[in-house]
């Protein structure tokens, strides 16, 4: 089991400055990360080509028919683990969806198109956080976050694992395949095939109720009607430092509204649970 290391509050602010993307500082993370986003409905803009890191979490449900079925984002965060959000392996209930016993889950990296490029690796090990209440009733979200073990190395970068949450009124991209029409839930075979790209910025806790965080979360605004949408869980948040090297902040987990773009989106803060992901990797690899 790793060890816990912990720093002062103060050491873990300093590193922390050094690494957030805010707002005034975004043009210094262009030429690394690409054009920043602008505020459009839902979806965003494209990500760059260098962003390799993402993953397009499907599944195949062969007693259905169903193959690479786009359900969720994903992380790459170790040679052959990535991070993504409880609620994409778990059943929650939903109407039509398919129990999650029925699915084989497999993974695309290294591509913008979800649908080809890159590589693919099935999922063969699946560790939900121990906190994840998303399952008891009522149905809460908390401790949103899951490990992925794949059945082949990764051949993409390994994105670091932040140990902040982020501060209010910083500036957070996320990345996803989700829908980028304002739906509750639109047509599944309808969502983008090419990597989207938005920044948030981060809200203090207190505008956060429509989103119902919780101690381990964040939330973020949805401006002009912008933000995650359906197929977007498990995406993402990231943040570059000055040399280009992508943090993970965030896991998007759900927001505030079943209509996108009317209420501010809750995000799992990876650093909550940081130790966790980290001992799910040295016990199981």
């Amino acid at each position: 089991m790793r060890s816990r290391k912990f720093a002062s509050a103060g050491a873990v602010a300093l590193a922390a400055s050094a690494v957030l993307t805010s707002a005034a500082s975004a043009s210094a993370v262009e030429a690394d990360a690409g054009p920043v986003a602008s505020a459009r409905l839902i979806g965003g803009v494209p990500a760059p080509a260098s962003v390799t890191f993402v993953g397009a979490l499907m599944f195949d449900a062969e007693r259905e028919g169903v193959h690479d079925a786009l359900t969720c984002g994903s992380v790459v965060v170790g040679r052959q683990w990535l991070l993504s959000a409880a609620q994409c392996v778990a059943d929650l209930g939903v109407p039509g969806e398919f129990p999650a016993k029925d699915k084989k889950f497999h993974v695309r990296v290294g591509s913008l198109d979800r649908t080809a490029g890159g590589s693919t690796a099935n999922v063969d090990g699946i560790y939900l956080n121990p906190h994840w209440t998303g399952e008891v009733n009522p149905p809460r979200k908390a401790g949103d976050a899951v490990m992925l073990h794949v059945d082949r190395p990764l051949d993409v970068p390994v994105v670091r694992m932040a140990w902040w949450t982020p501060p209010p009124g910083s500036v957070q991209r996320t990345y996803s395949w989700g829908a980028t029409v304002p739906a509750a839930q639109p047509d599944r075979d309808k969502l983008p095939t090419m990597l989207q790209q938005l920044d948030l910025t981060v809200l203090p806790k207190p505008q956060c109720a429509d989103a119902g965080i919780t101690n381990g979360e964040f939330c973020t605004s949805h401006k002009n009607g912008t933000g995650p949408a359906y197929g977007d869980a498990g995406g993402p948040t990231i943040v570059y430092d000055r040399h280009g090297r992508p943090y993970v902040t965030g896991l998007d987990s759900r927001g505030g509204s079943p209509v996108p773009g009317q209420a501010n989106t809750a995000f799992t803060s990876v650093a909550a649970y940081r130790d966790w992901a980290e001992d799910v990797m040295d016990d199981h690899t």
